[in-house]
């Protein structure tokens, strides 16, 4: 047993959109760049956040090109929107994993899903 946790839910009306052009869906040719990421985490830290590679359902957050967060999400119940986030260690605390999971949400409510974010306190 984990926690205790924050779990929150917004929708259109409630969601404050952190503006950034740094902030898009992965496409194929970010592969790289998510392995990348992937391989500078530790295993434990990648399990709890991370993500696979799966373009248009996975935003990253690129600095100097280089992927300094990305977040992802995976449907329970046919309508949640489960958010996962991880960063880079060089680039935590800078604000990156924010305007990822901010830029997902945006996508995810445009595709009609409940986003839900949950993160231990």
């Amino acid at each position: 047993m984990i926690g205790p946790a924050f779990i929150g839910y917004t929708d259109t009306n409630l969601l404050k959109q952190l503006a950034s052009n740094d902030a898009r869906l992965l496409i194929n040719a970010d592969r790289q760049a998510l392995e990348t990421l992937c391989n500078s985490c530790l295993f434990e830290e990648w399990d709890n956040g991370g993500s696979q590679f799966r373009p248009n359902k996975t935003v990253g957050v690129f600095v100097d090109q280089q992927l300094a967060a990305v977040a992802s999400y995976d449907v329970w119940a046919d309508h949640v929107a489960h958010i996962s986030i991880s960063s880079h260690p060089t680039f935590r605390s800078r604000g990156y994993g924010a305007l990822a999971v901010s830029e997902l949400t945006r996508v995810v409510l445009e595709r009609n899903l409940v986003p839900q974010y949950r993160t231990l306190e």
